[in-house]
């Protein structure tokens, strides 16, 4: 797109060289009214260029403070004195330029808030710190994992590692050692019960600055739900080799109280025999129940 805006500075430009020449040649053939009223013309020209580098220099200040600063809807540019001494499509292109520079902004603030929301809404701690030890961050669950368990003021907020001494006395060692895609177990007592927390971390560089993240996620109720399901599956094991043991015990059982009944002998023998395999059949149907 064509800058219809440099239209100004190059007439005043020509203006003052024209007059100039105009200047010289009447001082070369001696006309000096004339030539005084064509240096006058060529002071006016001369002073409206330097009004206009002036303005041009105090907007582009204020320009470059409304960028640093982040200050786009108390922005000097659109004061009147910047629309009465700069062309209308400069002042267009600067504020077309701060626009978009806003809605970036907007957007990356948006998008930083919509990640910390959602850092701070999972369950598990997140801690990021410099390598040197110092805290950057943490999200609530951190807080709050951190908070319950002392009542230290400074360990509420933690400015370097080392304050989390009094949570876990090995945390800091092994988050100064924590490299990217180690995994650590850590046991704390909170009240009256121990819990285990999975300490995991990554590395990333921003900015040409080195972070570490480090989480700490309970598995506490994790591994409760695993022994359950170990208990279970021994429980399942020992029914079916119980299972397997007892019934043919019955089935052995009730085939030879049938040929004792079909036997010849002593009576009470007999019966008391009966009555021995009617007992292990009986314990054994109760023990399969």
């Amino acid at each position: 797109m064509k800058q219809t805006w440099t239209k100004s500075p190059l007439c005043l430009t020509m203006a003052l060289l024209l007059c100039c020449i105009t200047t010289a040649c009447l001082a070369l053939h001696g006309f000096y009214i004339s030539l005084c009223i064509s240096i006058l013309l060529t002071l006016g020209v001369a002073y409206a260029i330097h009004r206009y580098i002036l303005r041009s220099a105090r907007a582009m200040a204020q320009f470059i403070w409304a960028v640093r600063y982040s200050e786009f809807l108390s922005s000097p540019i659109q004061g009147c004195e910047s629309q009465r001494s700069l062309p209308p499509e400069l002042l267009a292109e600067m504020q077309e330029a701060l626009e978009h520079y806003r809605r970036n902004l907007q957007k990356k603030e948006s998008r930083l808030q919509y990640f910390q929301a959602l850092a701070n809404h999972i369950d598990i701690a997140i801690l990021v710190y410099t390598p040197d030890g110092t805290m950057e961050w943490m999200n609530e669950a951190a807080k709050r994992l951190i908070g319950s368990n002392t009542d230290n003021i400074a360990l509420k907020v933690p400015k370097r590692i080392d304050d989390l001494h009094p949570f876990h006395s090995e945390l800091p060692g092994k988050l100064y050692k924590l490299k990217a895609g180690d995994l650590s177990v850590l046991q704390i007592k909170r009240k009256d019960e121990h819990i285990q927390l999975a300490l995991s971390g990554m590395e990333f560089t921003i900015q040409g600055r080195q972070l570490i993240i480090a989480s700490m996620k309970n598995i506490h109720s994790a591994l409760d739900s695993q022994e359950t399901e170990a208990w279970q599956k021994l429980i399942r094991v020992l029914t079916h080799e119980i299972m397997n043991s007892i019934t043919p015990i019955i089935s052995l059982t009730e085939l030879l109280s049938r040929q004792i009944e079909e036997l010849k002998g002593d009576e009470g023998t007999k019966s008391e025999i009966l009555q021995m395999l009617q007992t292990i059949s009986r314990r054994g149907n109760g023990l399969v129940h």
